[in-house]
């Protein structure tokens, strides 16, 4: 299989959201009953907004040969000038599909990210993680990604 990693565009938005809509549900699954079942929109909207300021966000899709999305990696471009490497690069959403994973798609999407991140000058790469998703969790330590803080939360 052929795989290019490049930037979306509209025609590629409904089959992202349908992974991103995957994704949610692995989530609901492993963490029980933290994300909404339903949020198709949400994701759509998030996807759309990414596309349009392509100087605040690094967005980059894995597509075969057929122009099929295999995968997607939304990122933010940050600046905080508080902290010591104050231009960011944040991973806001990744997902490969189920049926490549392992496939190195991730790997591939990853890369470009980090290669773009490289030439906006960024310092630093950060995202978040949920401690059950073990998979994404093994492949971003692979990557030389650490933890840095642990977010808590209390339900009222």
């Amino acid at each position: 299989m052929n795989v290019m990693i490049i930037k979306p565009t509209e025609r590629h938005i409904e089959q992202m959201v349908k992974l991103a809509d995957s994704a949610r549900q692995y989530h609901i699954d492993i963490l029980n009953g933290y994300f909404k079942a339903e949020a198709t929109s949400v994701e759509r909207d998030v996807i759309v907004q990414n596309m349009s300021q392509d100087e605040k966000y690094i967005n980059l899709i894995a597509v075969d040969d057929k122009d099929i999305v295999l995968g997607f990696l939304l990122g933010d471009v940050l600046y905080k000038p508080w902290l010591e490497n104050a231009k960011i690069g944040k991973v806001s959403n990744f997902v490969v599909d189920e049926s490549v994973r392992r496939c190195g798609i991730g790997t591939l999407l990853m890369d470009a990210f980090i290669s773009e991140c490289q030439k906006r000058e960024l310092q630093e790469i950060t995202l978040g993680v949920y401690n059950k998703n073990t998979n994404a969790y093994n492949f971003y330590t692979k990557y030389g990604f650490e933890p840095i803080m642990q977010k808590m939360k209390k339900k009222l």
